[in-house]
């Protein structure tokens, strides 16, 4: 009886060890977006983007949703 308890307690040590090694190896997970507040999910944390610019055509009327392009 006295080897199962050692066997056992040698398991239960290999399996803690091998689950605190795999735990610690494991990288911290991506943002699923860039942390808008309106938009939290929306976005690509990939790009560092040092600068943009956003140009809009409005065409005077307010019966059509507004033009916009992107450069």
């Amino acid at each position: 009886m006295p080897h199962l308890s050692r066997r056992l307690r040698a398991a239960l040590l290999a399996t803690a060890s091998l689950t605190l090694v795999a735990a610690a190896a494991l990288p911290d997970p991506e943002p699923l977006g860039i942390g808008d507040r309106l938009f939290p999910e929306l976005g690509n944390p990939g790009y560092d983007v040092l600068a943009y610019d956003i140009a809009f055509t409005y065409h005077g009327s307010n019966t059509k949703p507004l033009d916009a392009v992107t450069k």
